[in-house]
């Protein structure tokens, strides 16, 4: 009996659910909703097609025009001379200091062992 009561509570859903997309007044929100839909779309191209526009005319303008005002305003670029190294110095001597050596890498730890173990 509680098997055939989730199948009964879906078929009376979907009879109410068609019962409700079939009424008039279901139809005409849809209707309203699809035409605002179809004007913000249409509204939402034109701004993208007018950004487009102006983006390709400033794209589209002479490179002579833009590159004297880049030359005129922007000084051109100065070569830095370098820093020598850094030289570690052993302040005891005052010689060159030695590197360290390296370190040992760390001993891993033993991969756990598989079987049983039990008393």
């Amino acid at each position: 009996m509680l098997q055939i009561l989730p199948f009964a509570l879906g078929l009376v859903t979907g009879a109410f659910a068609l019962k409700l997309a079939k009424s008039e007044k279901t139809r005409e929100s849809l209707r309203r909703a699809q035409s605002s839909l179809r004007g913000a779309a249409a509204t939402g191209l034109a701004a993208i097609e007018t950004s487009s526009g102006q983006m390709r005319e400033k794209l589209a303008a002479p490179a002579a025009m833009v590159e004297p005002a880049v030359a005129a305003t922007a000084p051109a670029p100065r070569a830095r001379a370098r820093k020598p190294a850094a030289t570690v110095v052993d302040v005891a001597t005052g010689a060159p200091a030695v590197a360290a050596p390296a370190r040992k890498p760390r001993a891993r730890k033993p991969a756990p062992r598989s079987g049983g173990g039990g008393a």
